[in-house]
């Protein structure tokens, strides 16, 4: 809400299910869904459609169609947009161009204990970098038990309202897809993906 005003696009980056899209439809106007298979055959005939509408313009999937960077890129040199594209899937082919300065890339993590509101945070690393000295004896009604809860429940938008049973069914499937074909997609052999899930594991332990 802050780039949109006097940034020409916007590029959300960030892991499957992390809330990219949804985030952007609540700020978008018009939507191109290029995983729409008629939207996005009509997109890959003409490329030139995928910018026109009333702004912000959400670009849902751009990656299927790589060209529509390089005419959002164009789109922004004649002051149109803004813009907002979103999506997880890995490029065919990578644009000709970075989109350094006409592009901005923002970086949506998985949500934060206190972004998930559990709780009202007592210390802000914001109002210490400022040179305020709020009270640092944090206070939080959260048990062990309901960190470990959080913890293992991710920060996932999706699953936050899960039942346990559904939620860890969903993030086994979650993990087995980046083994199974998400890292194949990018460009990477999968030659043991049982050896892969221990590192997974393994990571987890060490991380966590």
């Amino acid at each position: 809400e802050t780039l949109l005003p006097d940034v020409g696009a916007v590029a959300i980056q960030g892991p499957r299910g992390v809330g990219k899209t949804e985030t952007a439809m609540r700020r978008a106007v018009t939507v191109h869904a290029f995983d729409d298979p008629v939207a996005g055959a009509v997109l890959a005939a003409d490329p030139r459609r995928v910018v026109l509408g009333d702004p912000p313009v959400l670009l849902d999937e751009w990656q299927l169609l790589p060209a529509s960077w390089d005419v959002v890129r164009r789109a922004v040199d004649r002051g149109e947009g803004p813009f907002l594209l979103t999506g997880s899937s890995t490029p065919v082919d990578r644009p000709t161009h970075s989109g350094a300065g006409r592009i901005v890339t923002v970086r949506m993590r998985p949500m934060s204990i206190a972004e998930r509101q559990v709780s009202a945070p007592t210390v802000r690393l914001a109002e210490l970098l400022m040179g305020d000295r709020p009270d640092l004896s944090g206070r939080c009604d959260l048990e062990l038990r309901d960190y470990a809860d959080l913890i293992v429940g991710s920060g996932l938008p999706w699953a936050r309202t899960l039942p346990t049973v559904a939620r860890e069914a969903q993030l086994d499937g979650y993990v087995d897809r980046i083994v199974e074909s998400d890292i194949e997609d990018a460009g990477l052999a999968v030659r043991r993906p049982e050896t892969l899930r221990r590192w997974l594991r393994a990571f987890a332990a060490a991380t966590s």
